[in-house]
């Protein structure tokens, strides 16, 4: 504890400074006048918004009955439901069950400070002066690798921590340490625990590559065997933190839709040669923001499947001049130095790498495993966004009278560069809009102040060395303001959250469900004419149990697949579904009296293959009320006659229980309108019995005659097996960090 005190006393500067311009660069966020966007509004602040309602401090919400029909929740790896400070979300929840949007920009946003802290100490470790090192910080934390994916915040949360994973893995080989490597092990496991694995995977590859350069270049002969055990000592706690989630999410992907891996599609958005230019000119083929009234669709580059707007986020990677300035200055002057050839290798790499079907790397891995899985392969730009800033760093503090005429080099580059853009060579030559020319001319003001004012700074550190320790917090200022004119404004949307999903009170009274009695579903798209009556993430803010949803993975069966849409509106119990009024020829929702009820029994049956079962019930025109579609034979002995008779009460509905009181005249099978997933278990007065796949899609049961009390229960083994694993993963990383003192004592 008096180390942390100390830390904190010794830097309280970096971290006002970095709280400081944190707050000025999403200043419009926090004060509640702009919000994040797209997935974020999709995506992110409904699922976090049903996550801190459903859950308490031993509760998991297991199952999402809310999207989809009903879909797993917690193994849907991008949740990120054990992500440590997602949390402190459920201490904000309102009384009314809603997450205020500012709580959650906040916890995002806070990122920014703890990637600025992480990289400071970073190029501190490195013996980059603090100063120097200030300049780093801020170059990778407001480049726009991290500012664009605020609306993919996992992928932020990875990129804020990767700094201090990379440290901690870095002093373990150092110093050949256990503690640094449990560190970083644990680090990395709870950031793992966010949910990108793309990123994790770019996380752990380049801890790999460095450990082959430390063995290489600084590892004594003597030290090899200890450094390879140090080096997979992170890697086996990370993954045993991880493993709480990681064995449910793969026990969902392997029931989930995936697209048919294929080069095509993984090397999608891949940066093309021309796109360097945006390291000096970031809009030079346009930019998107948040705010469409501004700019709306304005990325002007054209990709091998068309215009699209979201690569604009999937390939931006500027980190501002003052990093690209020095960091080439850097290479120039101290290009023998290992460490600098270690950065710029990796530069290189996310360079080539990023370059996707524009060069060969990137189809060299794709027939690694993994690296065959993920598409964007701009995201690993996140490389040679740090190795420049950490260049930058080096190459401030490499500035001499003997070296300053050397950095004419890198500032000619970026003037020379700049001047080819106002010349119209772009525009001819690289497809450029001719509507974005007015942005290049002013682009070249703008850097050509950037340049003197770096030129500037720089004379004056040869000249007056007393005052190097404020000339360089001019750069970090100057970065800074490049930064925050290129990347601010992307975040600033109008839209708030909280008023999109604000649904009429009314509809919303009669769509939310009343459990356990009143149960229904709700259709709220149709597809001709297009029309959504609300939010593709509705269902989870109001309880409302929707036949749509918005989620990047689906179930393979997400709901029966019966030839019409009546037939499918029926057996999900869908009591309100929306259609076109004839006399207004407007949407409006109609109530449906037909639909089963929840749970209904039948006493015939017919057996389907895996293989043919969708193709029988696709055309079928039985009566679903009286027979089942079953693809396994039941044990249970029916009678097939038309006396059946089948009452049920439901006793308890939530996210992942479902207790039922029942009671029929003979035996039967009795089936429930909800999707089929194997961790969902069933009893009978206590006893395990089988869930059956019914109709597709849907669960059943055998049921015997008579009165029974049922429970269907959401018990995942593999959750219970990855709890253990991660619990004692912890348990051995604490008594890993705190047994060496407690020994010395």
């Amino acid at each position: 504890m008096n180390k942390i005190i100390n830390t904190i006393k010794d830097n309280y500067l970096i971290i006002i400074f970095s709280l400081l311009t944190t707050i000025i660069f999403f200043n419009q966020q926090i004060f509640g006048n702009s919000f994040f966007w797209e997935d974020f509004l999709e995506y992110v602040y409904p699922v976090q918004t049903f996550a801190a309602r459903e859950s308490g401090l031993f509760d998991v919400p297991f199952w999402n009955p809310f999207s989809f029909n009903g879909m797993p929740f917690f193994a849907d790896l991008q949740v990120g439901f054990f992500y440590p400070l997602h949390r402190i979300l459920n201490l904000f929840i309102s009384s009314d069950g809603y997450l205020p949007v500012g709580i959650l920009q906040l916890i995002i946003i806070i990122h920014f400070v703890i990637s600025q802290l992480n990289t400071y100490f970073l190029a501190r470790s490195f013996g980059i002066s603090k100063n120097a090192s200030l300049v780093s910080a801020i170059s990778y934390s407001f480049s726009m690798i991290l500012v664009v994916h605020v609306i993919h915040p996992m992928m932020l949360y990875h990129l804020a921590w990767f700094p201090l994973i990379f440290n901690l893995f870095r002093q373990s080989l150092i110093t050949n340490n256990t503690k640094y490597g449990i560190l970083a092990g644990l680090v990395f496991g709870f950031t793992m625990l966010s949910g990108h694995p793309q990123s994790t995977l770019y996380v752990a590859f380049f801890l790999l590559l460095y450990m082959i350069y430390f063995i290489i270049f600084e590892s004594k002969k003597d030290k090899i065997f200890v450094n390879l055990l140090l080096s997979a000592l992170p890697i086996l706690i990370a993954f045993g933190i991880f493993a709480v989630q990681y064995l449910p999410s793969t026990e969902l992907a392997e029931l989930s839709q995936r697209d048919e891996s294929n080069y095509e599609l993984v090397s999608e958005g891949s940066l093309q040669l021309k796109q360097t230019v945006t390291m000096i000119l970031p809009e030079v083929f346009g930019k998107i923001t948040g705010n469409p009234q501004e700019n709306p669709n304005s990325f002007y580059l054209q990709f091998a499947d068309g215009y699209k707007t979201h690569y604009y986020w999937e390939t931006s990677f500027y980190f501002g001049i003052t990093a690209l300035v020095f960091g080439l200055f850097q290479l120039i002057v101290n290009y023998k130095d290992k460490t600098t050839i270690f950065l710029l290798a990796m530069s290189l790499f996310a360079l080539f790498y990023s370059f996707g079907s524009n060069f060969f790397l990137h189809k060299l891995f794709y027939n690694l495993p993994l690296f065959d899985t993920f598409r964007n392969p701009g995201r690993i730009l996140f490389y040679l966004t740090l190795s420049m800033s950490l260049l930058a760093g080096f190459g401030i503090d490499a500035l001499n009278k003997k070296t300053f005429k050397l950095i004419l080099i890198p500032t000619t580059l970026v003037l020379l560069f700049t001047l080819i853009g106002i010349s119209g060579f772009y525009t001819s030559n690289l497809q450029i809009n001719p509507e974005l020319i007015s942005s290049i001319n002013s682009s070249f003001t703008i850097n050509l102040f950037y340049v003197i004012v770096i030129l500037g700074v720089a004379f004056l550190i040869t000249k007056q060395k007393k005052l190097t320790h404020y000339l360089v917090i001019i750069l970090a200022l100057v970065s800074f303001v490049d930064l925050y004119i290129a990347g601010s404004k992307f975040n600033q949307s109008p839209v708030n959250p909280q008023e999109k999903y604000a649904l009429n009170s009314e509809l919303k009274s009669i769509f939310k469900i009343n459990p356990p009695n009143e149960i229904f579903r709700v259709n709220m798209r149709m597809y001709s004419p297009s029309y959504m009556a609300m939010n593709r993430s509705q269902g989870l803010v109001d309880n409302i149990m929707l036949v749509e949803g918005y989620n990047p993975l689906l179930l393979k069966r997400p709901v029966p697949r019966l030839a019409t849409k009546e037939q499918i509106h029926d057996i999900l119990n869908v009591k309100y579904e929306i259609g076109i009024d004839k006399n207004t020829n407007q949407p409006r929702f109609y109530e449906r009296f037909d639909r089963f009820p929840h749970f209904w029994a039948v006493n015939q049956y017919s057996i389907f293959n895996e293989s043919n079962i969708l193709d029988k019930i696709s055309t079928t025109d039985e009566d679903l009320r009286k027979t089942v579609y079953l693809e396994s034979n039941p044990k249970i002995k029916l009678e097939e006659n038309e006396n059946l008779e089948f009452d049920f009460k439901t006793k308890t509905y939530s996210n992942d229980l479902i207790e039922i009181e029942t009671e029929s005249n003979q035996n039967s099978i009795m089936l429930m309108s909800e999707i089929y997933y194997p961790a969902w278990k069933a009893y009978i007065d206590g006893n395990e019995t089988p869930i059956l796949v019914a109709d597709y899609a849907l669960r059943a049961i055998e049921l015997p005659k008579g009165k029974h009390k049922i429970k269907i229960v959401y018990e995942s083994s593999s959750f219970a097996t990855g709890k253990w694993i991660t619990i004692i993963t912890l348990l051995l990383s604490i008594i890993g960090l705190f047994l060496p003192k407690f020994m010395k004592k």
